[in-house]
């Protein structure tokens, strides 16, 4: 499975810096012969399964999912 991850906030305006919070969120991009013939559901559960402890420690994660030739497609 490839992965690509990226941040994609750095951090949340809010209030004073004292109780300044980062806040952050990345984007995923899996592709893998795996995802053949999978529900979207179930692909993206096998990429939280990747990621599980790292999850843990983040604000907000999307995912995109796809099998080799629809990400050729999309190159």
């Amino acid at each position: 499975m490839d992965l690509r991850v990226g941040e994609q906030a750095a951090a949340a305006a809010g209030p004073p810096p004292s109780f300044y919070v980062k806040s952050v969120s990345f984007r995923v991009l899996a592709v893998s012969a795996k995802f053949e013939r999978k529900p979207m559901l179930q692909r993206h559960r096998l990429v939280n399964a990747c990621l599980a402890e790292g999850l843990l420690h983040i604000n907000a994660f999307e995912q995109k999912t796809l099998i080799p030739e629809q990400w050729a497609r999309e190159r």
